[in-house]
């Protein structure tokens, strides 16, 4: 699909209520969005097109359909794929079905000796001929429509010298799967973003996507497309608020003066501000881009893929941090009238500062970052 049609399906997302976000993600499916990074001419610079431009229209939307697409593209990719994954992937294109985001494990500084099991949200007890899975996934973008849940799982009582974690895939409707709608955010409200219980789940082997001795090695990637697809969500909530701002500033009109509030310095200046912060995120999202797209196309390395995480973690906490200030001045520019509970503003403004929340958060990410120039290497202690 060439970028203008591309643009033109995406531009009737307009027409369509602002909270209708199943409405709009269906539309998306019904011209096959949703089957983006199953193409294999799919690149790192195509995502982060479509998700920033659909961002630009509703974030919401585009923050969801991001956590299927970037999931697919990790799952798809992985060297060890079995006859079930393949046969989720193909449900996609058949059943027009949607997979939730495979959430980070969080294993930051944590090495499998000082891995407390206790502390793992999801546990696979091990049972003749698969696993029973009891636990929470928190935090399922758009979880009316997911179907497939990728689920990382601690086996029970696991005694090898790794993590002892599985990736598994969960149907939605299996039995002993309940839903949490336990989603209040202030932030990204209309996300939908409930949380799965896992009530003795039977999980059959062939669920197992990834065994725990590969678990790490495969799921690396996983970590840059998540940092891609978050990134490209919230460049897109700046353009949204630099169109809001070149159009309200062209007519909003100056008590005593005849020209419009962009002819007055301020407002420029405010304007050069969110200008200078947007394309640089862009930047060096497309510098991330390429540096993925040099990855995935070349002999892999751990020296590659630890300099591609640190580089991935910036460019996250860099456009997130970015466009909450990019808000911020387009707040300033239009004047009071931004904190309306009517304005398009004060809603990015309310869903913008979410951005950090996204794993792994602030204080985590400025450690990881940190230790890797230090050259500490926190295997037995994290302080």
């Amino acid at each position: 699909m060439k970028n203008s049609e591309m643009q033109e399906k995406l531009n009737h997302l307009k027409t369509f209520d602002e909270k209708d976000i199943q409405g709009k993600i269906q539309y998306l499916i019904d011209y096959d969005f949703h089957l983006l990074t199953l193409n294999s001419d799919i690149t790192p610079q195509k995502l982060f097109y479509f998700i920033s431009t659909l961002s630009s229209i509703c974030h919401n939307t585009a923050l969801c359909l991001a956590m299927h697409l970037y999931t697919v593209w990790g799952i798809r990719l992985f060297s060890t794929r079995n006859a079930f994954t393949d046969h989720c992937l193909e449900q996609i294109k058949d059943q027009k079905k949607l997979f939730a985001s495979l959430n980070e494990p969080s294993l930051h500084f944590i090495h499998s000796k000082n891995f407390k099991e206790k502390d793992y949200s999801i546990t696979a007890t091990p049972v003749e001929d698969g696993y029973v899975v009891n636990g929470i996934k928190r935090f399922v973008s758009m979880e009316p429509l997911v179907n497939y849940l990728p689920v990382y799982c601690r086996i029970k009582n696991y005694q090898g010298n790794d993590y002892g974690i599985i990736t598994i895939i969960i149907p939605k409707e299996t039995d002993g799967v309940k839903v949490n709608r336990d989603w209040d955010s202030i932030s990204m409200g209309p996300s939908e973003s409930n949380s799965v219980c896992f009530e003795n789940v039977f999980v059959p082997k062939e669920n197992v996507i990834l065994n725990s001795e590969v678990f790490v090695k495969e799921t690396d990637v996983l970590g840059l497309f998540f940092r891609l697809a978050i990134s490209s969500v919230y460049v897109g909530i700046g353009d949204s608020a630099l169109q809001y701002v070149s159009q309200k500033i062209k007519s909003q009109r100056i008590p005593h003066h005849d020209k419009p509030l962009a002819f007055f310095p301020g407002a420029q200046f405010n304007v050069a501000e969110m200008l200078i912060l947007n394309e640089t995120a862009k930047s060096q999202i497309l510098e991330l881009c390429r540096s993925i797209e040099g990855y995935l196309y070349s002999p892999r390395s751990y020296a590659t893929m630890k300099e591609l995480k640190k580089k991935s973690l910036i460019t996250k906490e860099y456009t997130t941090i970015s466009t909450i200030k990019l808000v911020e001045y387009a707040l300033k520019t239009v004047g009071v009238g931004g904190l309306s509970s009517r304005s398009p503003l004060a809603k990015l403004y309310q869903d913008v500062v979410a951005g950090p929340f996204h794993p792994p958060q602030k204080d985590v990410l400025y450690e990881i970052i940190a230790k890797d120039f230090l050259g500490i290497l926190p295997y037995k202690s994290r302080w």
